[in-house]
C-alpha cells in the first residue's frame, strides 16, 4: 500500500466529520475513552472560551497503519 493511497483513503473516511455540538473538550474526552483517538480541543489555545469549541485538531504525523485504524475508529462514533 502506498503512501499516498494511505493518506487519501483516510482524508476521504474523515472528510466531512464536523461534531454537532460545541463541547471540544468533552468529545475529545470522549473519542480516547471509548474510540482510542486522542485529539486536542483547540478551545484550550484561545483566550475567549467560544473560540474553538466546534472543531478538534488531530495529529497526522503517525504510520499507515495508526491512521488507517483511527479512520476506522472514528467512523465508529456516532455525530
Amino acid at each position: 500500500m502506498s503512501n499516498s493511497y494511505s493518506y487519501n483513503h483516510y482524508k476521504s473516511t474523515v472528510s466531512g466529520v464536523t461534531p454537532d455540538i460545541d463541547y471540544d473538550e468533552e468529545i475529545a474526552i470522549e473519542l480516547v475513552k471509548n474510540y482510542k483517538i486522542a485529539t486536542i480541543p483547540p478551545s484550550v489555545f484561545y483566550g475567549k472560551s467560544d473560540e474553538g469549541r466546534t472543531m478538534l485538531r488531530l495529529c497526522f504525523a503517525k504510520s499507515n497503519e495508526t491512521l488507517i485504524a483511527g479512520a476506522e475508529n472514528l467512523r465508529k462514533y456516532k455525530i
